[in-house]
């Protein structure tokens, strides 16, 4: 419900799979080198399907659809990937499956409800006092 309103309902596996398939790409880069903006730049221009979610602190996070997951996993593990990683000062890198919390997140955004409504200290409390 967002403000009063069914948007979905359903299983985790239906509503990951009909609102938001994909992943979530997170690399950490070294604070003093100053190359957000380059890898911004080599992962959404060169590849489709790539797209900026976030940048916070050392961390830059991207949502990766699952068409380009298989060209951009190849990309990053050759050695052309691995020279433009390690320019970047990129220290590591993980993939993950987009989470309930961040569809939630995408739905309520859509709607036109504020992000910060629900803080993640808030669910972090209901989810350890519920679950």
């Amino acid at each position: 419900m967002i403000a009063g309103r069914l948007v979905c309902y359903g299983t985790s596996k239906f509503l990951k799979e009909n609102y938001n398939p994909g992943y979530m790409l997170h690399l950490t880069v070294m604070s003093k080198c100053n190359s957000a903006s380059r890898l911004k730049h080599f992962l959404c221009n060169r590849f489709t399907g790539v797209s900026f979610v976030r940048e916070f602190n050392e961390q830059l996070t991207f949502f990766v659809q699952p068409q380009a997951i298989t060209q951009l996993t190849s990309a990053l593990f050759s050695t052309i990937g691995q020279e433009e990683l390690k320019t970047c000062c990129v220290t590591s890198f993980g993939f993950t499956v987009t989470s309930l919390e961040e569809i939630f997140l995408k739905l309520g955004k859509s709607v036109g409800l504020p992000v910060n409504l629900v803080s993640s200290d808030m669910l972090n409390s209901l989810r350890n006092n519920y679950f």
